[in-house]
């Protein structure tokens, strides 16, 4: 088996219908059944995900296995990545699916470079300046800006270097579980010790991976536990355990304290006058854990001068995003822009929980 794609799912069984449907399609259209295997731990709670998965059974070559529980994205995520049996595997959401052109040529690739990783570069993402240079570019200020390691698919590599990683890393796993990146340090690992890194340029995700199903806007707090504060811990707790070299990290920690400034800014605006009691308390504890892990006197001026301008008094920042999201769908044409605040206002209608997050609709 050449390649493996990797599906951790949860109770998203229209999502998960149309993404096998998309890659039995492909597959036997190009005669790559023999190629590619697709591999899924359910999270789920119903069996919906399971009767899906019979059906394409005969269709696809599936590798399946359905938890007890909800274990939870990072555990589900080792869990699907050790059912792989191809050569190479890829991490894949389930609500995202490949398009003809770009499977196929990834294929070819893996066939006749025989590389060690390919990088899917975004063309949305800063350009690595070379293929040795990826896993420090990730870390310059418009990397960290754009996140760009987040993504599920931005590498597929070899299934040796993920053996490897569990191996060496078992037991110390658990730093990462329950933030939501447990790939992150897998993805640093595979780039620090990869010989020969392909970038597969200007990848279009709007072309090339399409959402299956209406997504779910995070509330303002939800965004700086997980972009903020869950972000910055797990690339700390990367260093600390020796996945991630101190130098890069250094570079990290530089550039993501330049870029406070601006985080602080973005996560305030999208933060309406009725959220303001329940949201920035939340949010401003996830703030001050990562202040903490700072100590000039510089890092202190700027964290401390930016709550105080953005979160110490009720000031309707949310009026610089209306201003901004009338300018893109009047002025520009862009109807893609989506109204957070409406959003947040729908969810507070249907109870929305602050401490267990249930309550969210989906909304585009």
């Amino acid at each position: 088996m050449l390649f493996s794609i990797c599906i951790p799912t949860y109770n998203r069984p229209n999502a998960l219908r149309l993404a096998l449907h998309n890659y039995a399609t492909i597959l036997k259209k190009n005669n790559l059944e023999e190629k590619v295997e697709i591999c899924i731990s359910d999270n789920s709670t119903t069996n919906e995900n399971k009767k899906i998965v019979s059906f394409f059974k005969n269709k696809l070559k599936i590798s399946y296995t359905k938890n007890k529980t909800n274990i939870g994205y990072d555990r589900n995520a080792v869990r699907v990545l050790s059912l792989a049996k191809g050569k190479y595997v890829q991490l894949v959401s389930d609500e995202c699916k490949y398009s003809a052109d770009t499977l196929v040529k990834i294929v070819e690739l893996l066939s006749n470079k025989k590389p060690d990783v390919i990088y899917m570069h975004r063309k949305s993402f800063p350009m690595p300046s070379n293929s040795s240079n990826v896993l420090s570019s990730s870390f310059s200020i418009w990397a960290i800006k754009k996140r760009v390691l987040i993504p599920l698919n931005t590498l597929l590599f070899k299934r040796d270097f993920f053996i490897l990683f569990k191996k060496k890393f078992k037991k110390k796993l658990a730093y990462f579980y329950g933030t939501g990146f447990i790939h992150l340090p897998l993805f640093i690992y595979v780039l620090r010790n990869a010989k020969e890194t392909i970038i597969y340029k200007n990848y279009d995700e709007k072309d090339d991976i399409i959402f299956t199903q209406r997504q779910k806007l995070y509330m303002p707090h939800e965004i700086s536990r997980v972009l903020y504060r869950n972000y910055f811990f797990t690339i700390k707790y990367s260093c600390d355990l020796g996945i991630l070299d101190k130098y890069i990290f250094e570079k990290f920690r530089r550039n993501f304290l330049l870029l406070t400034p601006y985080s602080l800014f973005i996560m305030r605006i999208i933060i309406p006058s009725f959220l303001y009691s329940k949201s920035v308390p939340l949010l401003l504890k996830d703030i001050n854990s990562v202040k903490v892990e700072y100590n000039s006197i510089f890092s202190s001026f700027i964290f401390s001068f930016f709550i105080a301008l953005l979160y110490t008094k009720k000031i309707p920042y949310h009026l610089i995003y209306y201003l901004w999201m009338f300018f893109k769908q009047k002025i520009y044409g862009d109807t893609t822009t989506i109204n957070f605040l409406e959003a947040y206002s729908n969810y507070l209608k249907n109870n929305y929980n602050f401490e267990t997050g249930t309550g969210r609709k989906d909304y585009y």
